[in-house]
Formats: C-alpha cells, sequence, structure tokens
C-alpha cells in the first residue's frame, strides 16, 4: 500500500511539474554592424607574410576607422560604411602608417551572418594589391584597453 501510494504521489508531481514547466529557449546573441571588429587580413599572392591584425570600428553615423599593421608599423585609416541587407561595403583613406601608404584608397566588401563574424576582400583602390579577411564582433563590454594584438 505505501509503495502504490508513493508511485501515485511520484506521478503526480511529475505530471504537475511536466506540465508546469516552460519550454527551455536559449537566449539568441545578435550583433549590430556598429562596434568593435578585430581579426586578421591576409595578401592574396604573398602567404610569407601570414595573417596579420586587421579592425574596424564602425560608427552609427556610416563612418568607420580602420586599424592594421603592416611590416611591424600601425596603420590607420577613415572613412565611410554602408550595408544592404547582409552585403557590408567600405571605403576608406590612410592616415597613418607606413610612408608608402598614407593617402591610399582601399575598399572593403564582406558578408555580415549576424553571428558575429564579418568575412570580405579588401583592395587598395590604386594598384593591384588584394586579399581577404575575417573579423569577429567583440561585445560592448570589450574595450580597447583589454584588447590584446600581437604586434
Amino acid at each position: 500500500m505505501k509503495f502504490r501510494t508513493l508511485a501515485i504521489l511520484f506521478l503526480s508531481a511529475s505530471t504537475i511539474l511536466l506540465s508546469s514547466a516552460k519550454e527551455f529557449r536559449p537566449a539568441v546573441t545578435t550583433f549590430s554592424m556598429q562596434g568593435l571588429w578585430i581579426g586578421t587580413y591576409s595578401v592574396n599572392g604573398q602567404p610569407e607574410l601570414g595573417e596579420r591584425y586587421f579592425s574596424f570600428d564602425i560608427k552609427a553615423d556610416g563612418t568607420i576607422i580602420m586599424e592594421g599593421m603592416a611590416e611591424n608599423v600601425t596603420s590607420m585609416a577613415t572613412g565611410t560604411w554602408t550595408m544592404n541587407g547582409k552585403d557590408f561595403s567600405a571605403s576608406y583613406i590612410v592616415t597613418r602608417g607606413l610612408k608608402s601608404h598614407i593617402g591610399m584608397k582601399q575598399k572593403v566588401w564582406a558578408t555580415f551572418d549576424n553571428s558575429g563574424k564579418l568575412t570580405g576582400l579588401w583592395s587598395n583602390v590604386n594598384t593591384s594589391t588584394e586579399g581577404t579577411f575575417t573579423l569577429y564582433r567583440i561585445n560592448d563590454n570589450f574595450t580597447r584597453s583589454r584588447t590584446k594584438r600581437n604586434h
């Protein structure tokens, strides 16, 4: 009799718990284009250069700041960006870095996949130099002061 009572209590409690439990839905993180993106770029046809540091600081007002490394020198550029669906594009002019790069105009094209990853192509407008890049969106609570880069 005790066993039967315990079994009925157990089944009743299980039914109540299961029927009142809400369906578990993990939170989905969505990333906006605006913010800090950090990753690497490579130069087509020059595998000996390896992957190099590359970042975008994408502003809500349509401006972009690019930072990258070339020959152990930090380059910076400013310009504008646009988004059409998942297609991202930007153009900017190098304002700091190697002397031969100052004033160089570059363009980038990429696909945004909403998972925090941006992959695309870059090109120097006045030369045939081009390559690929992959950047990852850094969370808003992550600041540049905590960013670790290999220079």
